[in-house]
C-alpha cells in the first residue's frame, strides 16, 4: 500500500493566520487592561510609583496570590505527582 502525499499549500497557511487590524488592535486594548492584575511588572509600576489606592491594593493581592502563592502550590502539586509516580 503506497500513501500519496499531499502538498500543504503555504498561502492558505498564511491566510489562516492573518487577523484583521481591528481584531488586533482590540485584543491589544483588553491584555493592557489586564497586565496590571496579571503581571508582576504591571502591578510593581503603580506600587513604585508611590501613588496606591486601594484599588492598586487590591490589583497587588492579586498579583502576589497568583505569582506567590498559585506557582508554589503549582510546583508543589508537580513535586507530589512525582512522587506517586516512582512510587509505582
Amino acid at each position: 500500500m503506497v500513501l500519496e502525499r499531499t502538498p500543504i499549500r503555504v498561502v492558505e497557511i498564511r491566510e489562516a493566520a492573518e487577523v484583521d487590524e481591528t481584531t488586533r488592535d482590540a485584543l491589544r486594548r483588553s491584555l493592557r487592561s489586564a497586565q496590571p492584575w496579571l503581571t508582576p511588572f504591571g502591578s510593581v509600576r503603580n506600587l513604585l510609583s508611590g501613588e496606591m489606592s486601594v484599588l492598586r491594593w487590591v490589583q497587588w493581592l492579586c498579583v502576589l496570590l497568583i505569582w506567590g502563592v498559585g506557582l508554589n502550590a503549582l510546583g508543589a502539586a508537580v513535586l507530589h505527582r512525582g512522587d506517586d509516580a516512582t512510587t509505582r
